[in-house]
């Protein structure tokens, strides 16, 4: 599997995104282009161990079962529920989202496992680091493919 933290695929990532204009339109979903990279933003913030989210009662019931379904060699599926925290209602502008995202992204290529060890997912708690960096990959693999590239 691709790593966010190879600069090879991480670059691969940054030239989707650039490929993406504010007027390409979700193959799937309700979020628009800009939301969807300010959903990202919060996703690799969080993984970054720059903002916490609380792990919910719910979630800690369903955790594992969760994990097991996402932190895998498949694609996630499509309609895929997604925490409060991280739904994106109000209207951002393009450029300024899509370059704030492109600085987060570039990030994880300096990472080392240390830097992550703090981190708590909201719903799956502590991650090793192979499992921050298969889901930090799947999920934007995944919200790229939602919007064509």
């Amino acid at each position: 599997m691709k790593s966010i933290f190879n600069p090879n695929d991480n670059n691969e990532f940054i030239e989707r995104i650039n490929k993406l204009t504010p007027q390409s339109k979700a193959l799937w979903g309700k979020m628009n282009v800009a939301q969807m990279f300010v959903h990202l933003q919060l996703i690799s913030q969080m993984a970054l161990g720059e903002i916490k989210f609380k792990q919910s009662i719910i979630s800690i019931f369903f955790a594992s079962i969760a994990k097991k379904m996402l932190i895998n060699n498949r694609p996630f599926p499509k309609n895929l529920m997604t925490d409060p925290n991280l739904v994106i209602f109000e209207e951002k502008e393009f450029e300024e989202e899509k370059n704030k995202l492109i600085i987060l992204i570039k990030k994880f290529q300096s990472l080392h496992s240390d830097k992550l060890k703090d981190s708590v997912h909201p719903i799956f708690g502590k991650l090793t680091f192979k499992e921050w960096d298969t889901l930090q990959w799947k999920h934007v693999n995944h919200h790229l493919r939602q919007f064509g590239v």
